[in-house]
């Protein structure tokens, strides 16, 4: 897992499509104990984690996640937790949200 291996791809989550300009790697090692349970989704899909009621995107990769910290949607960057987690739809913490990668 590197964050380079991020930066530049395009996903779709339901009809949003985007690219990806900035991400934070999380190895399991490194992921806080408040948020464990994210571990347990399988690879690949979109889960939210919520701190201080933000949604807060990530990406399950094998072995951790990946944090969006700013993706590009229709021209137009989005670079906080809560506008990137409203453009993508999300509305509802530790679910897994189908991720297409294009």
């Amino acid at each position: 897992m590197s964050k380079d291996d991020y930066i530049g791809k395009k996903y779709a989550v339901g009809s949003v499509t985007f690219e990806i300009v900035d991400v934070e790697e999380y190895p399991a090692d490194k992921v806080s104990e408040q948020y464990k349970d994210i571990l347990k989704f399988r690879a690949g899909y979109l889960v939210a984690v919520t701190y201080r009621g933000i949604f807060i995107p990530n990406i399950t990769v094998e072995h951790g996640v990946i944090r969006l910290n700013k993706i590009l949607v229709t021209g137009r960057i989005y670079e906080r937790p809560g506008a990137i987690s409203e453009v993508l739809d999300i509305d509802e913490s530790m679910y897994a949200y189908e991720l297409t990668q294009l």
